[in-house]
């Protein structure tokens, strides 16, 4: 029975020569197929396994809406389990219009702290890292419909949302001197923010003394689970998520602590000085009511004394102006009487002309008359100079010289008095003004 059942299925192969060796090769390729695939989980285990040890990627990321300063870092330091721990900042702003007012994730260079390793170590595409302010790596996988270059300028925009950039950054425009892939962003995913259309289209690295922040933003903690497990297997997951409750744990010891270290030092030392402000409100307000007192009476007397100066200043225009009313009758004398002898020249002239015109007559009496309005002439002629020199060697210098040195004396004291506050000063002006009139 065996041996008919054999030789007949080698009869059948043989006149189905075609049939049989589509069904092997069928057979062959889902073997291989399958082969493939079992052995294509592995080694992808096993690339990503080798890509995190090489680039020394997280366990976990804690961020904190307070940040983080030294003590909290060596609380998670001392957590059980945690094998380094590296402090970092990040930001997500948005670029200017110019640059395409997206929104940014902006991440602190990895740098070693203390004795604690690197971590999310970078592959470095093309160019070099930041060396200094105002240089910037970007995604080299950006997906962006312009990607980035060597050489580019990113602009962040003042303001993101409600909170101004400057407070987070202190330089607003950088170069771009590197392209840069992160162990952080495997997925195409970049991930989600609070600000903007809250996705994130590329993430930029920086030097870390450009963040403007006092605290650190986020820490990045490796622990033994990567020693134990393989990344992403269900073992790792569930390691990663029961060592979650020790970070949380203390995180609330630390919130605890950064109420009582910061926010109740910072209740108290609000309460000290409203009391302060209370105990020394009322002695302020004392002085400041004693000060405006004092400058009301000080303004009082001012006025005082400037309508005193005011009066005399007054007083001494008015003696000015009778000074120049009676130069000005003086004038108008000395040409009345310039006029009256002018006139009796003049009278005199008619005279001796009358006197001329008796001459064919009488000429002992034309001498006679002749002599006599000469005479007469002389002496008004006289009389008139003598006037004349009296005035202007006398009394017009005399007048001049009064009201010059009286205006000069009245403008001196006007300035002195309007540029002077101090009340001892404005007693002296006034004396000296007494003293001018």
């Amino acid at each position: 029975m065996t041996k008919s059942l054999i030789k007949n299925t080698f009869r059948e192969i043989k006149n189905t020569k075609a049939r049989f060796i589509s069904i092997m090769a069928i057979i062959a390729l889902g073997v291989g197929f399958f082969a493939g695939i079992k052995a294509t989980v592995p080694s992808m285990y096993n690339l990503a396994r080798t890509y995190t040890d090489e680039q020394e990627l997280m366990d976990y990321r804690l961020v904190s809406t307070v940040g983080f300063d030294e003590d909290d870092i060596k609380a998670v330091k001392n957590t059980d389990g945690v094998t380094s721990v590296m402090p970092s900042y990040f930001c997500d702003v948005q670029t200017d219009a110019d640059s395409g007012g997206r929104t940014m994730r902006v991440i602190a260079l990895p740098e070693k702290y203390g004795d604690n390793s690197v971590q999310n170590k970078l592959v470095l595409t093309e160019g070099r890292l930041p060396e200094k302010s105002g240089e910037i790596a970007a995604d080299s996988s950006s997906f962006t419909a312009e990607g980035y270059k060597i050489g580019d300028k990113i602009r962040f925009a003042k303001q993101t949302g409600d909170t101004d950039t400057s407070t987070e950054l202190k330089t607003p425009e950088y170069t771009v001197v590197g392209l840069v892939q992160s162990p952080l962003y495997i997925a195409y995913q970049r991930g989600t923010t609070t600000v903007g259309n809250g996705k994130i289209s590329d993430y930029f690295y920086i030097c870390p003394e450009d963040f403007a922040f006092e605290r650190y933003t986020e820490l990045y903690v490796k622990t033994d689970i990567s020693d134990k497990f393989l990344a992403y297997t269900d073992d790792y997951d569930n390691a990663i998520e029961n060592k979650a409750a020790d970070f949380e744990k203390v995180g609330e010891n630390r919130s605890n602590s950064f109420t009582v270290e910061v926010i109740d030092k910072a209740k108290s030392d609000l309460a000290d000085a409203k009391q302060e402000y209370s105990d020394n409100k009322e002695k302020t307000e004392k002085k400041l009511a004693d000060a405006k007192t004092a400058i009301d009476d000080g303004k009082k007397e001012l006025k005082t004394k400037t309508d005193d100066a005011q009066k005399k200043l007054d007083s001494a225009k008015q003696q000015i102006e009778d000074g120049r009313t009676q130069l000005e009758n003086s004038r108008n004398e000395y040409n009345t009487k310039i006029a009256d002898a002018q006139a009796q020249i003049a009278e005199k002239e008619s005279q001796l002309n009358s006197a001329e015109k008796q001459y064919n007559s009488s000429k002992a009496e034309f001498d006679k008359e002749i002599s006599k309005s000469q005479a007469e002439i002389e002496n008004a002629e006289y009389q008139l100079q003598s006037a004349k020199d009296t005035f202007q060697t006398e009394q017009e210098p005399q007048l001049l010289a009064g009201i010059s040195q009286a205006e000069d004396a009245v403008s001196a004291l006007q300035y002195q008095i309007s540029q002077t506050t101090d009340e001892e000063t404005l007693a002296v002006l006034n004396a000296q003004l007494e003293q001018a009139f």
